[in-house]
């Protein structure tokens, strides 16, 4: 191969590194402004997206009725160093509304509509779910929902039945009233 060929060859594979270069870096532009815009919704599992013109439905589950900390749901006065009388956790609620570059203002309502164990029983007269008052929320702004789980001392060993070392499935329904 000639000294020019050589020559040639170099030139184009630097100039084809610099162009894949230029693509990567367009791309990745583009990327980052339509990020900025909000043009991508969020890809989070733990944020309820709350539609300005329907109710919402979340559903939450209490693995073995277990805090983040292992600890074991029981009733008040029951605790010791495995138990704890209540779990706090909490929701993300994003309540998006269109154009997303408006804000406005609402009252994010929030209601329990189950508590079931793994089959489907109701147990709410067992499991109590706390939540604050009524929260005002600014539109295409993430907020957090505060829940407080506690547990009412089972009547007899059927009802300790119903949640002992059981999944508890709470679901909540969110809705928004505009300011």
């Amino acid at each position: 191969m000639s000294r020019r060929a050589l020559m040639y060859r170099k030139r184009d594979k630097k100039t084809g590194l610099l162009i894949f270069l230029l693509f990567l870096a367009v791309i990745i532009g583009l990327f980052y402004t339509g990020y900025k815009i909000g043009a991508f919704t969020p890809i989070i599992d733990s944020i309820v997206t709350v539609d300005e013109h329907k109710p919402t439905a979340h559903v939450l589950t209490i693995v073995n009725i277990k805090s983040k900390d292992r600890k074991v749901l029981v009733p008040s006065g029951f605790e010791n160093e495995d138990g704890t009388s209540e779990l706090l956790s909490h929701i993300d609620v994003l309540w998006e509304t269109s154009p997303r570059n408006d804000s406005f203002s609402g009252l994010l309502q929030v209601s329990v509509t189950s508590i079931v164990n793994k089959d489907g029983v109701d147990v709410s007269h067992i499991i109590n779910v706390l939540l604050g008052e009524a929260i005002t929320i600014q539109s295409n702004k993430p907020a957090s929902l505060p829940v407080s789980i506690t547990m009412n001392e089972p009547a007899d060993q059927a009802d300790y039945q119903l949640v002992s070392n059981q999944n508890i499935t709470i679901t909540f329904e969110f809705n928004v009233v505009k300011k």
